[in-house]
């Protein structure tokens, strides 16, 4: 395995906020969940979906930034928009 060098000139990958899309994956959550669930159990699981969908994809479902909570990580908007 080689190293990798990160440019200290190039920051971090951002990717716009996409409203539209974030509120589209709410909605299929909470139908699959028969349309109720605790707020935080949805946003951890936006939150999940997001960090698979980087993963396997290459680019997030939202676009959201990722923020460090006491209970674990949360998408920010989604987050404040909640």
């Amino acid at each position: 395995m080689g190293t990798v060098t990160v440019d200290p000139k190039v920051g971090p990958i951002r990717f716009p906020f996409n409203e539209r899309k974030a509120l589209a994956a709410a909605t299929r959550l909470l139908a699959e969940g028969g349309g109720r669930m605790p707020s935080l159990r949805l946003l951890k699981l936006l939150c999940l979906s997001d960090h698979a969908a980087l993963l396997e994809y290459g680019h997030p479902i939202t676009g959201d930034r990722y923020v460090a909570m006491k209970l674990g990580p949360v998408l920010s908007t989604v987050y404040d928009r909640i």
